[in-house]
């Protein structure tokens, strides 16, 4: 399988060689050396691309070549790859070649990249080093577009890739929009949907109980009713004891 995918590489990488070297445009040239990057202006995201760097020696003599191209913000092979670590460990990642090129004679060195985002994928400038001299190769931009598949895939999102990912799906963004759902994406500061249409009890809303000791307030209302209807009765039991009494005897 190894074997295929490099002959595979081979015949794509002679094909661009041949075309590149009829078609002398997009050319940078250092040194007498001719350098010709290859890559797509555009691709999908999740998309695996090839870029290949083309290498023509127009001078009567040899040329050593040495090249550092930089990576970053797509996944890539790191067994063929190399890397620095900063003080804070972060590990910045780079390939590196370093050719001799006989006098016009030609060669090519290629790599492959795995967008992730959609957006603007920018391949830094390479460090190109020939005969001692230091030169860098222009950046290339590569437009990452949504891959319209019906499956929200990691990088995309409601904001970038409508036609995959709707509103309130897991997309990693907040969009806040009122649909009916709660964003999982969200607090539910941020998105309407998500907040309870009753508000539950706070700890400390509920009216505590008493401790012993302590006397909870008194409901006066009730006292002055019960106190009523007591006053009430006894004027009742005095006026009937009042109105049975017998009458005073004529001599």
């Amino acid at each position: 399988m190894k074997t295929m995918m490099k002959i595979s590489l081979m015949i794509i990488v002679a094909v661009l060689l041949i075309l590149f070297l009829f078609q002398n445009a997009g050319a940078e040239t250092y040194n007498d050396v001719n350098i010709y990057r290859v890559a797509p202006e555009s691709a999908f995201i999740g998309q695996k691309i090839w870029i290949a760097l083309v290498f023509e020696n127009t001078a009567s003599e040899s040329r050593t070549i040495a090249v550092n191209e930089s990576l970053g913000g797509a996944d890539f092979n790191q067994s063929e790859a190399r890397y620095v670590q900063t003080e804070y460990g972060e590990k910045i990642w780079y390939y590196e070649w370093k050719i001799t090129l006989g006098s016009e004679a030609n060669t090519s060195v290629a790599y492959w990249l795995t967008l992730k985002t959609v957006g603007t994928y920018v391949i830094s400038p390479a460090k190109i080093q020939i005969g001692g001299s230091a030169y860098r190769l222009k950046s290339h931009a590569i437009e990452v577009r949504c891959n319209a598949n019906q499956i929200c895939e990691p990088g995309e999102n409601y904001l970038n890739c409508p036609e995959d990912c709707s509103t309130g799906s897991a997309d990693g963004i907040c969009d806040g929009a009122a649909d009916g759902k709660c964003d999982p994406d969200c607090e539910a500061a941020n998105d309407a949907d998500c907040k309870s249409a009753e508000t539950p009890k706070q700890p400390g809303d509920e009216t505590p109980a008493a401790t012993p000791g302590e006397k909870q307030p008194q409901d006066w209302t009730s006292a002055f009713i019960i106190i009523g209807v007591v006053v009430v009765a006894a004027a009742a039991v005095a006026a009937m004891k009042f109105l049975r009494k017998p009458g005073k005897k004529k001599k």
